[in-house]
């Protein structure tokens, strides 16, 4: 073989290597799953609870949602999936496609939640929501996360919400779940928010929270730790048991 041929023959492999090399590092980065494993859940579960979910946004990335359904600590495994879908009439979470089908392929209750952004007509945070969201029978009714007023007159900002709920529920059939903290609901709402399901967001692992009205969720913990997701996430319980937790779903 003369030397020119040898050059063009170590040149070839060479390209192909390298080829080869990006090749791998594209699939790698775009459709490998991320492995993640603890020794359990990281918080203590408040006792008398035994239906466990978390909720999820594009800030726990690319979870693997095998070991998500699969784990089990305590005698509890994750039953339900709160997963962000929308923000105002703005923002679509840009994990939220993939969360929401992982989950129903993993056999888990989803739910998703509208952000919802005082500064924005309510009638366009919902329709926005609609657009963006299929709810079918199993999973959760819509879910509004409503803990911020942005400088919003608080009034005001209730009307919108209300307004944003009214028409959530004439699209799905069913009454909204209101998602906020406990010291916003006792100084911020009022009687007009006693109709919608409580999810409620108090960050201690003992009692009950904070609030002076039934609640169906509590989110309990921001600093949970689950496989197959790589961060914190938040930890929640149902109030109730498996089976009524299913009357609370979309029929």
């Amino acid at each position: 073989m003369t030397n020119s041929k040898y050059k063009s023959w170590v040149i070839v492999i060479v390209l192909s290597l390298v080829g080869l090399f990006l090749i791998f590092t594209i699939i790698k980065k775009n459709f490998s799953i991320p492995f993640y494993t603890y020794e359990g859940f990281g918080v203590q579960i408040p006792n008398g609870y035994n239906v466990l979910g978390i909720d999820v946004s594009h800030y726990q990335e690319k979870i693997n949602w095998k070991q998500v359904s699969s784990m089990e600590d305590m005698g509890m495994h994750v039953r339900f999936a709160i997963i962000k879908a929308t923000q105002g009439n703005y923002l679509t979470d840009r994990m939220y496609e993939r969360n929401w089908a992982e989950a129903k392929k993993h056999d888990l209750h989803r739910g998703a939640y509208l952000f919802f952004d005082a500064r924005r007509d309510g009638a366009a945070q919902a329709n926005y929501f609609i657009k963006k969201v299929d709810l079918t029978e199993g999973d959760f009714p819509p879910i509004i996360d409503f803990e911020e007023l942005y400088g919003v007159p608080a009034a005001t900002a209730r009307q919108r919400f209300l307004v944003c709920a009214t028409i959530l529920e004439n699209k799905y059939g069913v009454k909204p779940i209101l998602y906020t903290y406990s010291n916003f609901y006792k100084k911020k709402l009022n009687e007009d928010f006693e109709q919608f399901p409580l999810w409620i967001a108090h960050y201690k692992n003992y009692g009950e929270p904070e609030v002076d009205r039934d609640w169906k969720i509590w989110q309990f913990s921001d600093s949970g730790k689950i496989n197959g997701i790589g961060s914190a996430v938040d930890f929640n319980i149902y109030n109730g048991s498996a089976s009524s937790l299913h009357k609370m779903l979309i029929q």
